[in-house]
């Protein structure tokens, strides 16, 4: 059976606290977010290291903070202050979200405000289809 990895959204951490989790029951079914009727279960997130503790670490992209939680030595290779790209899972311990590390890369700090003007484009990209939506509904019924 062919494995299909869902898409890993590029979100803002506040987004990961706001939406509704919803704790998969079935094995191979992951678990997720609802973000606006958008399943988000995978994400792709930038922030800086502002606490690495073992197999821990939260990150901060300015709206917000997350915890991290690796199973391997990914955090071996940061160090507070960095600012890092993660793709993960999106999981709920303890009543808090954290992110299941996938992978972890040290970015430029450059890629902060990047990754800010990338959501702001995508979230004006939704305004705008919602805009066009309902023209064409006002279109239709006249």
């Amino acid at each position: 059976m062919p494995f299909d990895r869902a898409v890993a959204f590029k979100v803002s951490i506040d987004t990961i606290h706001k939406g509704t989790f919803h704790k998969s029951d079935e094995e191979f079914k992951p678990s997720y977010i609802d973000v606006d009727g958008k399943k988000i279960s995978r994400v792709n997130i930038v922030g800086t290291v502002v606490k690495k503790q073992g197999a821990e670490a939260v990150i901060d992209d300015g709206t917000g903070d997350v915890s991290l939680i690796a199973f391997r030595n990914e955090l071996d290779r940061i160090e507070e202050g960095d600012v890092v790209r993660v793709i993960g899972k999106i999981r709920e311990r303890d009543g808090e979200r954290n992110i299941y590390v996938e992978a972890l890369k040290k970015v430029d700090k450059a890629y902060l405000k990047l990754r800010k003007l990338e959501i702001e484009r995508n979230t004006q990209k939704e305004e705008d289809k919602d805009i066009l939506l309902e023209i064409e509904e006002m279109d239709v019924g006249t």
